[in-house]
This record gives C-alpha cells, sequence and structure tokens, in this order.
C-alpha cells in the first residue's frame, strides 16, 4: 500500500511541520512505516533490534525479556532516534481536505485527527436515505425531527439513565458526544440484538466506556459492559457487533408493565469531559418519551 505525502515549505512558514528545511511531495509504501509485529504505524517511542525490525511500544511490551521475536538469535532491542525523526517528519493531508480541512498531521497521528475532524461528512445511516449533512448537529436533527423522528434522549455522562425499548428501531442519545441505540432482530435465540456507537466527529479523540443492564417484567435480568464503544460506521449498519441480546417478551397490559427497560451508563476516557457536566444539572436526564406522556 501506497500513500501521498503532500507537504510543501509553506507548511514550513506557517510553522506547522516544526522542521527546517525545504519540504518536497512524494509517495511512499506504508508498509515501511509500519510495527513489524502488528502493522500500524510507528509513532514514538519506536524500538528496533540490530537486524532492522522495528517494534511499537505495545508490541515491545509483550516481548518475553525485551528480546527480538522475529531473529533466530532473540536480539535486544534499542531505542530507534532515527525511525522516530523519520516518522515525524512524515506529514499526511487529512482525507476531509475536500470538504475544507487544511491540517496537516504526522502519518501515525493521521486516524486520531480525522476520527475528530470537524469537517468529516455526516451521512445518515438509514439505508436509502442519502442525507448529507456537514455538521453532526444538523445529522442529529435530520434524525431526530421531522424526517426519521427518532425517540432521543438526553444524558451525563458517569450517570445512568433508562431508555425503553418497546420494539426495533433506533435511538439517538445526545450528551457532550452523540451516540446512537439500534435495536435489531437477533439471530436465534430468538430476540433484540442492542448496539451501541457514536457518532463522529469525536469531540475528542478519546475512548468512551458503557455498562448496560436491562429488566424484563422484573423476571430476567441482565448486566453487559464494554471497554471500547465504536464509531459510526455507514459500511456497518445496523451495527454487527452487540452489546447485549434482549430476550422477546409478551406484554400483558399490566400496570407493572415497563416492557423492556435498559439502564445505560456512558463513562468517558477524558478526564476534562467529567468536568464539563455539571452534577447539579439534571436537564440531561430527559427523554422525549417522557414530553409525550407528559402532554397526553
Amino acid at each position: 500500500m501506497e500513500t501521498d505525502i503532500n507537504t510543501s515549505a509553506q507548511d514550513q512558514e506557517d510553522g506547522k511541520s516544526g522542521d527546517e528545511g525545504e519540504r518536497i511531495t512524494c509517495s511512499i509504501a506504508v508498509k515501511a512505516f509500519g510495527c513489524h509485529v502488528c502493522a500500524m504505524p510507528l509513532g514514538p517511542p519506536i524500538f528496533k533490534c540490530p537486524f532492522g525490525h522495528f517494534f511499537c511500544s505495545s508490541c515491545r511490551g509483550n516481548l518475553p525479556e525485551d528480546k527480538c521475536k522475529l531473529c533466530s538469535t532473540g536480539s535486544t532491542l534499542s531505542r530507534s532516534i532515527g525511525m522516530e525523526s523519520a516518522v515525524q517528519a512524515i506529514l499526511v493531508s487529512c482525507r476531509h481536505a475536500a470538504h475544507g480541512c487544511i491540517e496537516k498531521t504526522t502519518y501515525f497521528d493521521k486516524d486520531t485527527h480525522e476520527m475528530a475532524c470537524p469537517h468529516a461528512p455526516c451521512l445518515c445511516p438509514e439505508p436509502g436515505c442519502g442525507f448529507f449533512a456537514g455538521t453532526a448537529a444538523e445529522l442529529l436533527a435530520h434524525l431526530s425531527g421531522g424526517e426519521h423522528e427518532w425517540p432521543s434522549t438526553r444524558f451525563r455522562y458517569w450517570t445512568a439513565f433508562d431508555v425503553r425499548v418497546d420494539e426495533p428501531g433506533t435511538h439517538v442519545l445526545l450528551g457532550l458526544q452523540p451516540f446512537l441505540l439500534s435495536v435489531q432482530p437477533a439471530a436465534p435465540p430468538p430476540g433484540r440484538a442492542v448496539s451501541l456507537v457514536c457518532v463522529p466527529p469525536f469531540l475528542k479523540p478519546t475512548g468512551f466506556r458503557c455498562a448496560v443492564s436491562f429488566s424484563c417484567f422484573r423476571r430476567h435480568r441482565g448486566t453487559s459492559t464494554v471497554d471500547d464503544l465504536r464509531p459510526l460506521r455507514l459500511s456497518d449498519w445496523p451495527p454487527a457487533e452487540c452489546i447485549c441480546v434482549l430476550p422477546n417478551v409478551v406484554s400483558d397490559g399490566g400496570k407493572d408493565d415497563a416492557g423492556v427497560v435498559l439502564t445505560i451508563t456512558i463513562v468517558c476516557a477524558d478526564p476534562d469531559d467529567e468536568d464539563d457536566d455539571d452534577p447539579s444539572d439534571m436537564s440531561y436526564i430527559e427523554s422525549d418519551e417522557d414530553d409525550s406522556d407528559s402532554s397526553s
């Protein structure tokens, strides 16, 4: 695989490269700058053996006694300052340049930037819709507004909130980072597969975790946790991976009939986001379903 390196001397003048000297435009084989174990782009700190095998920090930490697993001699690894300088000098354009992004990042930081790029297009995941939005806010208005009228619930990080699931569909979760909760028929055993994905662009390129519990007529309960929530991808909608499977239940219409209720807690890995949430602000924990109930 090759990638174009679109950089120029103008980047230096703008203070974006941080390096002195002329820059050129070229094409490189990205495999040359990938970890020889996991193949992910190399970024500091980088380690090497005397025979030219390079390792990222994560893979190096899994090597017994800091020995190269690719050499028959089991050579000891050392820090590769030269390779670190090389990968830091490679700047690439954002994939969303056609939509207005002018940022150039190091190749190993490319994915991190693009997940949070404010110029990333927002497309409706509903098959056959084709709606294109310039911002996540426009997409969410499209999903929960007059076009699809998906139900929505506001939430706050670290605070549990309830979502009632009556039938398959999608629920919009509105917080500092929006999410989509998808409920789809599950393969045998019959039930409903529940998935939760983040809606790009991410406000901050950090991970999200969640805990989900459910109860069915107070007779059936379950709990599930996910350490890393995935982003919304149109090629994987509805999401193939689920966080839990709900059993099929039949409503008896009694006063204790609450259907299937999901209790969700979403945790952000960035402590700054925890500070952004005001614990006394309960306006986050509300649902448009509650509004419709109160007006009836």
